[in-house]
């Protein structure tokens, strides 16, 4: 799929912390129910609470951005810079952690996360950075081939540790895109 073009990266202001919210909740839920023993309502509410994006996104080296198209808002995704993340030990230098990009169903397949995926990697150009890493749950092959055509690689993996996950689906796959010097 090519990457949409009229796509807008828009910036998370404490005014649209409420719609982060409400848009992570209805991007995240469809997608991933399935990995959770009570269908994902914990996680939500620990991870996408109105206050708990607000802490976050006021976070030095968080940036929290809504994916809005003609068509209205299609998800969003949270960057954070590598002074505030840990990249893999795979990693030669500084990378930015794209730890969140989600679309809501209706969105998937137009091209945007393959628009956010070139956004992403203009950050990291932008701050001088050698690339992005992410992870992936292991078990969802075509999340994982997206980022493959994306240029990412795998580079390790560890577990997720949260409350509810459903038992053997824990695994996640460290991945990674070395940015080439411009």
């Amino acid at each position: 799929m090519q990457a949409s073009t009229d796509v807008r990266f828009v910036p998370v202001t404490d005014a649209d912390v409420a719609r982060l919210a409400m848009t992570a909740r209805a991007a995240y839920l469809p997608h991933y129910r399935a990995l959770w023993t009570d269908g994902g309502e914990g996680y939500v509410a620990r991870s996408f609470a109105t206050q708990v994006l607000r802490a976050e996104r006021s976070a030095s080296g968080v940036d929290y951005r809504l994916i809005e198209t003609p068509s209205g808002t299609a998800g969003f995704l949270k960057c954070v810079v590598p002074a505030a993340s840990t990249p893999p030990a795979a990693a030669p230098a500084a990378y930015l952690y794209l730890e969140r990009l989600y679309l809501l169903p209706q969105f998937a397949g137009r091209g945007i996360g393959s628009t956010a995926l070139q956004f992403v990697a203009g950050l990291a150009r932008e701050r001088g950075l050698a690339g992005v890493w992410l992870r992936a749950m292991a078990d969802e092959p075509r999340v994982i081939r997206f980022y493959e055509r994306h240029g990412y690689r795998a580079c390790g993996s560890d577990r997720l540790v949260s409350p509810g996950v459903v038992v053997g689906r824990e695994r996640m796959l460290r991945m990674m895109l070395e940015l080439r010097p411009a």
